[in-house]
């Protein structure tokens, strides 16, 4: 009889944990809390158009994505994004190629001086750290004792971290350069020069939804309860109960404290259980809305604040150059995407849909007035917690937290790692391989 293994959360890194399982002969069943698998990739498709709930790209350093891209043959699904960056401050944006040297030295928002600086830091760090990646806490625990923010300082100046480091984490992570641990910069700019960035066609759910199409899936089933008896979990929803040899839980560390209350010690220790209890998550508050194309602006693919100071906005993005929605479609709309920096986001969290919509837009047309005036809202996407806080110590502390873990408990989650599609993937297959070999 096939040993019972449970998956709680839909997202990539439940989604890999069950795959490696099922592959590996165990009888899986994934528990998800919303009504479609994906997590915080989900992908909405409304109005005959396709928009991404999170996460909207991957690039060409996600060994672990690109690994499943190959077995499940998804090559035909992606689509290669433009790497047009507009960097606004003042209301005006300048245009920056990434991997163009000829753009860099043009970009007009720092002297010479610092760019020559942060030229030569990138080529330093992407000698010691090209073999570094971003899902690897262990190696990244190394290097995990300041934050990016002093570490530029010591290294560059001022201007090169507002001009292009804060541009190169702040609009995709949220967080502040100035808690979250100098790691995740080593492994990130160690691959900036020849980066490429892809998303899939049919969105960025396309992993979690390929997995799972031959899986036992419970989508809109919440856990709110775990216990261990007689060497079987009891997982307990609001309806029934399920049963299994072993369980992984991929879902946030919040959920996973508060689902794991009644564990014992020796299922779940105290160390890790502290653990899980002190991650911290920025939220993010998302609005999707159309205009009219031929209103808004033609030239970049994104736009990101650059500059000193507390910025409300993290990033804009405009659809139609993902390539995900066809002119058809669209019929002449431009999807416009408009993402609140973790800091705002908190702030205006108990806002209601309709002054959300309001508030971001007029934000949105502050940080870059030539933005169209007039636009119909589409999808609000309001996450208390969005992305794990990676502060300085956090990866030293995952990695002990990975040490520790053991059958038939496990953890998995982009919180345990670096949080990104592959980040999260990594911690699905790692959860799953400490499952296997002791069996």
């Amino acid at each position: 009889m096939a040993k019972r293994c449970a998956i709680i959360g839909a997202g990539p890194a439940g989604c890999a944990a069950a795959y490696e399982l099922q592959k590996a002969g165990f009888d899986v069943t994934l528990f998800e809390a919303n009504a479609q698998v994906g997590g915080r990739t989900q992908t909405w498709r409304e109005q005959n158009l396709t928009h991404d709930s999170g996460a909207g790209f991957f690039t060409n350093f996600y060994p672990n994505l690109k690994t499943y891209i190959d077995e499940l043959e998804l090559h035909d699904e992606i689509i290669t994004l433009s790497r047009n960056n507009g960097l606004v401050q003042n209301g005006k944006a300048a245009f920056l190629q990434l991997g163009s040297l000829q753009s860099f030295l043009k970009f007009p928002y720092a002297s010479i001086r610092s760019k020559l600086s942060m030229l030569r830091e990138t080529l330093a760090m992407t000698l010691k750290h090209r073999h570094d990646h971003l899902y690897d806490c262990e190696t990244l625990a190394e290097y995990d004792d300041d934050s990016i923010a002093a570490y530029i300082r010591k290294r560059c100046n001022d201007e090169v971290y507002h001009a292009f480091i804060r541009p190169g984490i702040e609009p995709f992570w949220y967080f502040s350069c100035e808690e979250v641990s100098q790691s995740l910069l080593l492994a990130l700019q160690s691959k900036a020069a020849d980066a490429k960035f892809y998303t899939f066609a049919k969105g960025m759910d396309t992993f979690c939804r390929s997995v799972t199409k031959d899986m036992q899936v419970h989508t809109n089933t919440a856990i709110e309860d775990i216990a261990y008896q007689d060497n079987e979990f009891i997982l307990q929803t609001k309806a029934e109960s399920f049963r299994s040899d072993f369980l992984v839980i991929a879902s946030t560390a919040s959920v996973a404290t508060k689902i794991t209350t009644n564990l014992e010690k020796d299922i779940l220790p105290e160390g890790q259980r502290m653990f899980l209890s002190e991650q911290r998550y920025t939220p993010n508050i998302h609005a999707a809305y159309l205009a009219l194309r031929q209103d808004c602006p033609q030239q970049p693919s994104s736009l990101c604040p650059s500059g000193p100071g507390q910025h409300h906005i993290a990033a804009i993005g405009f659809g139609s150059l993902k390539g995900q929605n066809s002119h058809e479609s669209l019929q002449g709309k431009e999807l416009v995407a408009v993402f609140l920096s973790g800091e705002q986001s908190r702030a205006l969290l108990d806002k209601s849909e309709a002054e959300l919509y309001t508030t971001m837009w007029q934000e949105a047309r502050k940080f870059y007035p030539a933005l169209p005036k007039e636009v119909t809202p589409f999808k609000l996407i309001k996450r208390a917690e969005a992305i794990p806080v990676h502060s300085v110590g956090r990866y030293k502390k995952a990695k002990e937290f990975w040490q520790q873990q053991q059958a038939p408990l496990l953890f998995a989650g982009d919180y345990l790692s670096t949080a990104t599609i592959d980040g999260a993937i990594w911690s699905g297959k790692k959860a799953a391989e400490k499952i296997t070999e002791g069996l």
